[in-house]
């Protein structure tokens, strides 16, 4: 049976899986009134969907090449059932290196910022995803499964874990694992690392997932989610944050 991995890629991930973007400097306030940290401490957290779209744009590592941008749900590569009630999302998918003995499967880099109409909203679409990550947390074996009448998705086995973070004070869980790709009559892959952050920030939902085929690089992309979080400008007199 042959099989098409990108286009795996894009239905299961995508359908839709830092260089510096600078924040909103506020000016000083009058002698004697509240410092412009204190300021930006009490206002709510805003983002702007340039910003956003520069931010997940940018942190493509040495060796992976964005093959995708989604500016918002109208490109039809981009539509994802499970955020049609957003107000607006960006994302990108990058392509890295062969997977080792990967049948085709490529290292991968899925950024995403959604924004949702309210902070309830958010906070539900984050448990969602959440949720979905404890189907590897141990020992886990996910069956490959059927995309079409010739394609489908590998399945894979391995160990995963999951942890608190709290990021830029940002709120949320990271997922790492280690397992190998099973594929369709053939061989599995050899051992390939992962991580997948999800976090929030009052209506705003963060979620970054990646696949590497070697400790380096899986190290490389770990400090990805803290670089993104921390690209993303706060600003003030967003009364829905």
């Amino acid at each position: 049976m042959s099989r098409s991995p990108y286009l795996a890629l894009l239905t299961v991930l995508l359908v839709l899986p830092l260089g510096a973007c600078s924040t909103t400097a506020a000016s000083s306030g009058p002698v004697g009134g509240p410092s412009a940290a204190a300021v930006r401490a009490a206002a709510p957290y805003r983002l702007d969907k340039a910003d956003a779209l520069d931010a997940v744009r940018e942190p493509a590592p040495r060796g992976f090449e964005v093959t995708l941008t989604c500016r918002g749900r109208a490109d039809e590569r981009c539509r994802r059932p499970d955020l049609a009630k957003v107000r607006w999302f960006v994302g990108t998918l990058a392509i890295g290196g062969p997977v080792p003995d990967g049948n085709g499967m490529h290292e991968r880099l899925v950024t995403m910022v959604t924004a949702w109409p309210t902070a309830a909203a958010a906070r539900r679409h984050a448990r969602r995803v959440t949720t979905g990550l404890r189907r590897y947390r141990g020992e886990y074996d996910v069956a490959l499964r059927k995309t079409g009448p010739r394609t489908y998705t590998p399945g894979d086995r391995g160990r995963g874990e999951l942890h608190p973070i709290a990021p830029s004070r940002w709120r949320g869980t990271v997922l790492r694992r280690v397992f190998h790709y099973v594929f369709y009559g053939l061989v599995p892959s050899r051992s390939v690392l992962a991580g997948h952050a999800v976090v929030r920030r009052g209506r705003y939902v963060a979620d970054v997932e990646w696949v590497a085929r070697d400790q380096r690089t899986d190290r490389r992309l770990s400090h990805l989610p803290r670089r993104l979080l921390e690209s993303l400008p706060a600003c003030c007199g967003d009364a829905s944050g």
